[in-house]
Parts: C-alpha cells; sequence; structure tokens
C-alpha cells in the first residue's frame, strides 16, 4: 500500500476515535492505532497544529488532509513505522467517497457488504462507515495477532548468575551522567504530587515488605563515578530496531530523550544468584512517555535483527543483534519486556540481552542484564517492578 493511501485509512480510524463513531465496535484493537498516530503527530510543531485541527473540526477535508501529508511524511522517514500500519489495515483497498476504505474483495450488494465470511448491514452515514472501517481495523489485528505470534507470555524460574557483560560494573558500558536539574524535582517537593526521582528509586527494605523475592538494592558505580545509563551513545544505522537500544541509551536517537534520569540501582537476589539492573528516566509528559513505549512496541513487531556500536567511546565493539524476540507486550498495562540474542565477532562469543520496560505516567522504569545463556535470565515476573511502580 502506498504511504498516502496508509496515511489516509490511519486518520480515518483517529476521525472514528475522534468522533465516537467506534465506540461500540473495534475501539480496543484500534486503539493502539489510534494511540501511535497521536504520538506521532505531536512529535513535531506542524503535526500538533495538525492534530490540533482535526480534534477541532475532524470532519473537515482540509484538516484531514494536513494530517494525513503529515502522517505521510512520518512514514516516508520510518519504514517500521509504515510495516507496522500495514500489518493493521488491509493491503488491498480503494476509497469510498467518505475517506474510509474497503477492501478490493468485498462485495456491495444493496444494503450489504461482505467481507469474506462476514456480511453486514451498508451503513447509511458518515459515523457509520467510521465505525465500519474500525471494525475492519479490528479484524486485521485479530488476523495479525494469530499470523505473527502477538502477546506471548513466557514464565520461568530459572535464574541469572554472572555479571552481566556491558553492564556498569563491567566498565565497558556505564556512563557517569551528571544527575539533570528539572522542574520536576522542585515541583513534585512544592506540590506533593510525587517524589523526585532520584528519590523514587525502592529499596532493599520497600522491596522485602512487598516483594515475593527477595532483592538487595544498590547504587550502581563505574571506575568514573555513578552509572546512569546502560549504553553510552549506542548507535545503530536501522532506525526501525533503533528504540530497542535506545530506551537503555544515554544519547537516543530514535526515541525522545529523558528529561531527567536517576542513578542506576544493581539488584541481586539474596535466595539466588540473580542479577539485574534499574533505571528511572522522566519524560517532559505522559504522553512523550506513552510515545516511547509505543515505538517500543512498533519496534517489536517489525524488527527481526540489526547491527549496533554499543559505546561510541570503543573502537571493534560492534554487536550483531541476530534475534528479536518478545516476551511481554501489553500495551493496556504499559509493560514489554524482549531479549536480543547479540553476537560480538571481536570476542566469537554470543551473549542474551533481556530487557523489560514499564510505564507510569511520565516515568519509566527498564530493567536489564546481560547473559551468556538464554536460561539464566531472569523471567520478567520475578523483577520487583510493583514495589517500584507503587514508589513512582
Amino acid at each position: 500500500m502506498e504511504a498516502g493511501d496508509l496515511a489516509a485509512q490511519a486518520v480515518a480510524v483517529l476521525v472514528a476515535a475522534m468522533t465516537g463513531a467506534g465506540s461500540a465496535v473495534g475501539t480496543q484493537a484500534g486503539s493502539e492505532v489510534v494511540r501511535v498516530m497521536r504520538e506521532r503527530l505531536g512529535s513535531s510543531e506542524r503535526g500538533r497544529l495538525a492534530l490540533a485541527e482535526l480534534e477541532a473540526a475532524p470532519r473537515d477535508a482540509e484538516a484531514r488532509g494536513e494530517a494525513e501529508r503529515v502522517l505521510q511524511q512520518e512514514l516516508a522517514d520510518d519504514p517500521g513505522l509504515e510495516r507496522w500500519l500495514s500489518m493493521k489495515v488491509r493491503t488491498d483497498t480503494t476509497v469510498i467517497n467518505t475517506g474510509i476504505m474497503i477492501s478490493d474483495n468485498a462485495r456491495v450488494s444493496r444494503s450489504l457488504i461482505t467481507l469474506g465470511p462476514v456480511t453486514v448491514n451498508r451503513p447509511s452515514s458518515m459515523s457509520g462507515w467510521a465505525a465500519l472501517a474500525l471494525a475492519a481495523i479490528a479484524l486485521v489485528a485479530v488476523v495479525g495477532s494469530a499470523i505473527y505470534g502477538g502477546t506471548r507470555l513466557v514464565s520461568g524460574s530459572a535464574r541469572p548468575d554472572p555479571q552481566p557483560a556491558g553492564s556498569p560494573s563491567s566498565g565497558a558500558s556505564s556512563t557517569a551522567l551528571p544527575p539533570t536539574a528539572t522542574p520536576s524535582q522542585a515541583k513534585a517537593k512544592a506540590n506533593g504530587s510525587g517524589l523526585p526521582l532520584e528519590e523514587a528509586a525502592i529499596t532493599t527494605a520497600e522491596v522485602a515488605k512487598t516483594d515475593r523475592t527477595q532483592w538487595t538494592v544498590e547504587p550502581a558505580t563505574a571506575a568514573s563515578g555513578p552509572a546512569y545509563a546502560g549504553w553510552r551513545a549506542a548507535r545503530t544505522d536501522d532506525k526501525g530496531c533503533g528504540p530497542l537500544i535506545d530506551v537503555l541509551n544515554e544519547e537516543p536517537q530514535s526515541l525522545a530523550k529523558p528529561v531527567e534520569v536517576a542513578q542506576l540501582r544493581e539488584l541481586k537476589e539474596t535466595r539466588g544468584k540473580g542479577q539485574a539492573y534499574m533505571g528511572l528516566r522522566e519524560y517532559a509528559d505522559e504522553r512523550t512517555a506513552q510515545g516511547v513505549f509505543d515505538r517500543l512496541g512498533v519496534a517489536l513487531e517489525t524488527c527481526t535483527a540489526f547491527r549496533f556500536d554499543p559505546h561510541a567511546q570503543y573502537v571493534n565493539d560492534d554487536r550483531d543483534v541476530r534475534k528479536v524476540e518478545t516476551i511481554t507486550w501489553d500495551p493496556y498495562k504499559n509493560a514489554v519486556a524482549y531479549d536480543l540474542k547479540l553476537w560480538q565477532e571481536t570476542m566469537s562469543r554470543t551473549t542474551y540481552e533481556r530487557i523489560t520496560v514499564h510505564r507510569k505516567g511520565a516515568r519509566c522504569v527498564v530493567f536489564f542484564e546481560n547473559k551468556e545463556s538464554l536460561f539464566d535470565l531472569t523471567a520478567p515476573e520475578w523483577l520487583p517492578y510493583a514495589a517500584q511502580l507503587d514508589k513512582l
């Protein structure tokens, strides 16, 4: 499907959500498309203006046209987004005069429309066509989940052992960033809306009270001082896969940059050999944080392998991600976990990086660890994420 047609179809779904036409059908499946499209429109000044005009007059052809043009440019700049959106909508479409798209192989007979085995009444209004479009999105989403695996929940009790390669105490991946002074700290203290980010990290005593596993929590340090990021200026030429490493990156390329980061915490399990790292990140607002989460979801659905340089200051440490494996992807609970199978040619070895992200408001908590065996990685449900989310 051409980028222009894809953008038009995405705007049709967005309009359906704005007007309430999709309130009775397909809203759960279509909400992911709506959320991602809102985030992309809100990522530029022109897009924010287009979104505001569309919200003010969703049925206005000029407002819809401008939103389509902005989204078309986003699709052209991000092939990963285009692939993801194509999976959510039909690829053989024609445009009805209302702007809603119906598959070429659909059959229209008087008041009935047949789409494969499904027959529905032909809508008689603009809102009816919008609802039908959202229903089509829902159907495609269900089929897409079946084909591409959807959300897979993997549980396990294998415990990690060795020190994560490329982790702060290895001296290869940590970075001593000065804590960014932001208005959020003063605001949090002044109005009681929450703790400043650095103070919001869980402690050993708090984990012991609330979590079924027993972890010690200590600030992570490197040779140069406190560590604030998992990777230092990591780079990849694959823009669509960029979010998968940028969530740990000091200087993200494809994700919004946090306005504040807290010092990494090193987690060690007292009743086993589990070991991981935890970082807190705060973004400008909740929509920005949601955009970070959404882009992770897009990357997980479209990215299978890529090459990246984890540390700009080191040479010959490039790594090939030979496989991207989704463990959990739950957009409604703002939780995602995935594995990267890494190959480092200079050391002729394979390691596995497991990254788990949870979002609450404008903040994200990121857990990560690197092991030589996939079976040594900590299962996401064993991490003390619940205690940390409660404190955020």
